[in-house]
Order: structure tokens, then sequence, then C-alpha cells
């Protein structure tokens, strides 16, 4: 479960939580967990250098894109909309 809140312009707390059954290898669970923040270390300065584009190029697939796009809008006040 994933959890992100703003707390102030261009900063958010992040919370992930995970669970695992009583019976999984405390090995296994832990493998995971460190395969999981090196992959989302990696994100980081993908979404530290995104820019806004008003009218992006789309692929074959990403149809539902411009959707979203204006849905999630409304979570956004007008100049945070275009940052």
């Amino acid at each position: 479960m994933n959890a992100l809140t703003p707390i102030e312009p261009e900063r958010l707390h992040i919370i992930h939580r995970y669970y695992a059954h009583k019976r999984c290898a405390p090995e296994l669970v832990n493998a995971f967990l460190d395969f999981y923040v090196r992959d989302y270390e990696l994100d980081i300065p993908i979404w530290s250098n995104k820019i806004y584009r008003p009218r992006p190029n789309l692929t074959d697939g990403e149809n539902d894109f411009g959707r979203f796009r204006r849905w999630y809008a409304q979570f956004y006040s007008e100049e945070g909309a275009q940052s």
C-alpha cells in the first residue's frame, strides 16, 4: 500500500506499507524490500526532471492518458496543474 501526502509545494510525504504472510521466509521478504528500494530510487531522477507538456506526444497504448490527466487535474490548483 502506498500513500502520498503533499506537505508543501514540491514535497511529498510517502509511506509504503507491505505485508507478508507469516510463513513467508524473512530472507525472501528482505530481498524483496531491498530490490524495491533500489528500483524506487531509480525513478527519483525521472520524477525530479519531469516537465508539464500541455499536449504531450503519446504512443500506441496511451489512449486513455488524456482522460486520466483531465480527471487528475481536479486535485491541483491552477498553478500546480502546469508544474
